[in-house]
């Protein structure tokens, strides 16, 4: 099974991306185990974020390792936004509600887009750079 899911993600996200296919990485692992020690390559600002996991614990983990990592712009996207009935104290939904209280006196994030299967995207701002020229 874990062959094919390399080929899965080869062929359904590298093969779209090909010319980009050096700046995306994989990690494979837990979360709340993988996490602690990542150490990205020369990226120096995250473009996309896209959290795919169902559950509260497992999304919390992720915002809280991607919160000094954020960049005007940066696109955050929810693969799971609508799980558990799209109840906005569950999921995802809970996990992101609790994180932009946490960081709102830095961060606003201006829904984007949704999903076609259920997600939802947004857009982070530092609060500071908007509304002004950026250089």
């Amino acid at each position: 099974m874990e062959k094919n899911n390399k080929l899965y993600f080869r062929r359904y996200v590298l093969e779209d991306s090909e010319k980009d296919a050096h700046r995306i990485e994989a990690v494979k692992g837990f979360y709340d185990e993988t996490l602690k020690s990542y150490k990205f390559r020369d990226v120096t600002q995250i473009a996309l974020a896209y959290i795919d996991c169902d559950y509260y614990s497992s999304t919390s983990t992720v915002l809280e390792f991607l919160k000094d990592k954020l960049s005007h712009g940066t696109l955050i996207a929810f693969d799971d936004w609508d799980c558990y009935y799209s109840d906005p104290f569950r999921g995802q939904k809970l996990a992101f509600r609790q994180f932009r209280h946490k960081v709102k006196q830095h961060w606003h994030f201006e829904p984007f887009r949704a999903i076609r299967t259920g997600g939802m995207s947004f857009v982070c701002l530092e609060k500071v750079k908007i509304g002004r020229e950026i250089d």
